[in-house]
C-alpha cells in the first residue's frame, strides 16, 4: 500500500498481508477492514477473537499526550466502569464524565439520586472530574451538551474518549459526529486501536475498549451477549423473603440470603435471564441436578465453585454481576453468599435505586 492508514472503524492500521490480522482488506482505497464491514453489515461475531486492551496501556499512553479526557462511564456497569489505574495515571489530567445508557435505568431512580450515587462511587475511588453529563438513547439528545463542556474544559487540547469495553464510547462519538463512521456493536472490543478523528478543528481520539478483568461479560460466547443485552430498561423483577432463599441465574451465579426474617429482593437483569428461587438448604441438590440444563454458562470453567460473603448492613444493598446486572436487597438479614465461576468477580455496594 501506498499510506499507511488506520480503518475508520476501529483504529487498527489497515494491511493486505495477513487475513487473520488486525485491519485486513482486500483491495487499496477501502476505509474499512474487513473485520468491521462483516461486524457492521453481518452481525459477524467470528471475526471478534483479537487481543484485548488492559487498563494500563491504554491509561498510561493517554498520560503521555496533552489532552482533555472524556471518560465514558456505563451506568448499567458502574463498579466494572471505574478503571483501575484511572486516578494513578491521570491525575495530572482534565477529566470529564459521561455516564452512558440512562435509558436502560427505571425511571424511578431521579437524576438528583443518579448524580448524588455516582459523585460518591467516584470519589471513594478517588476519581476527580471537572464535569458529568448523564446521557441516554444513544446521547442522540445530549450532544449540545456534551460538545459545550468539551469546548468549556478543554483549554485548547486535544480530547481523548477512554472507557471499558463496551461502554458506549463509539457510540458517543457517532452522536457527536456522525461522519465518523465508527463501528459500533454489542460485543466488546470491537475499537482495537487509538483511532483519531478531526473534529471541529480539534482531533478526538477514540480508544481501545478496556478489558474488565474477572467479569461475567468477558467470559460469554456472543450469543450469549445478544441474549442478555438490554434493549430496553430493566423490568425490576422482586421476591419476598421470610426465611433464607437461594436464587440462580441461569448458569451464571448464585445468591443465597441467610438468616432471613423480613426482606425484599428485587433484580435488574435482562428479561431473558431465568431466575429460579429455591430454599437456601436446597441450593446445592438443585445445582447437582440441573445444573447442565442452565444457560447460559460462562465459556471457561463453568462450575459455580468461588464464593463471595457479604454480612449484613444497615442499609439497602446491590450485590452486582458486572454488566449481567444485580440485586438489590432490603430488610432483616444475617449475610449474603454469592457463588459465581472462579473466572470472575463479584461486588457489593449501597444500593444504586
Amino acid at each position: 500500500m501506498s499510506e499507511l492508514k488506520k480503518c475508520v472503524g476501529c483504529g487498527a492500521m489497515l494491511q493486505m498481508q495477513d487475513p487473520e490480522a488486525a485491519g485486513y482488506i482486500v483491495k487499496e482505497g477501502q476505509t474499512l477492514c474487513r473485520r468491521c464491514y462483516r461486524l457492521k453489515h453481518y452481525g459477524d461475531t467470528a471475526v471478534l477473537k483479537v487481543s484485548k486492551a488492559d487498563s494500563d496501556e491504554v491509561l498510561s499512553r493517554v498520560a503521555k499526550m496533552d489532552v482533555l479526557v472524556v471518560y465514558v462511564l456505563d451506568l448499567c456497569d458502574v463498579e466494572n466502569g471505574l478503571l483501575p489505574g484511572l486516578h494513578r495515571h491521570l491525575m495530572n489530567k482534565d477529566v470529564m464524565l459521561v455516564a452512558t445508557k440512562r435509558d436502560l435505568l427505571p425511571d424511578t431512580l431521579g437524576n438528583d439520586k443518579l448524580l448524588q450515587f455516582l459523585r460518591s462511587r467516584l470519589r471513594e475511588e478517588g476519581i476527580e472530574v471537572k464535569g458529568v453529563v448523564v446521557v441516554g438513547d444513544h446521547a442522540k439528545n445530549s450532544t449540545g451538551m456534551i460538545k459545550d463542556m468539551i469546548h468549556v474544559l478543554r483549554k485548547g487540547k486535544d480530547v481523548a474518549v477512554v472507557g471499558m469495553a463496551n461502554a458506549g464510547k463509539s457510540t458517543l462519538l457517532n452522536a457527536l459526529m456522525p461522519s465518523a463512521n465508527l463501528t459500533v456493536s454489542p460485543y466488546p472490543h470491537t475499537t482495537l486501536d487509538f483511532n483519531p478523528i478531526a473534529w471541529e478543528g480539534i482531533t478526538v481520539y477514540d480508544t481501545p475498549g478496556i478489558k474488565v478483568e474477572d467479569s461475567l461479560w468477558e467470559q460469554l460466547d456472543p450469543e450469549s451477549i445478544k441474549l442478555l443485552g438490554l434493549k430496553s430498561a430493566y423490568k425490576p423483577r422482586s421476591f419476598q423473603l421470610t426465611s433464607s432463599q437461594s436464587f440462580v441465574l441461569g448458569g451464571l451465579a448464585s445468591v443465597t440470603f441467610m438468616g432471613v426474617k423480613e426482606a425484599t429482593a428485587t433484580f435488574y437483569v435482562s428479561d431473558n435471564l431465568n431466575i429460579h428461587r429455591t430454599k437456601a438448604e436446597n441450593l446445592s441438590e438443585y445445582l447437582e441436578k440441573h445444573f447442565d440444563e442452565l444457560t447460559p454458562k460462562v465459556l471457561v470453567e463453568p462450575r459455580l465453585t468461588k464464593k463471595f460473603t457479604s454480612r449484613f448492613q444497615p442499609y439497602k444493598t446491590d450485590v452486582v454481576f458486572g454488566q449481567i446486572g444485580w440485586v438489590c436487597i432490603q430488610g432483616s438479614y444475617e449475610r449474603i453468599d454469592v457463588n459465581v465461576p472462579q473466572t470472575v468477580d463479584v461486588h457489593f455496594r449501597k444500593a444504586m435505586i
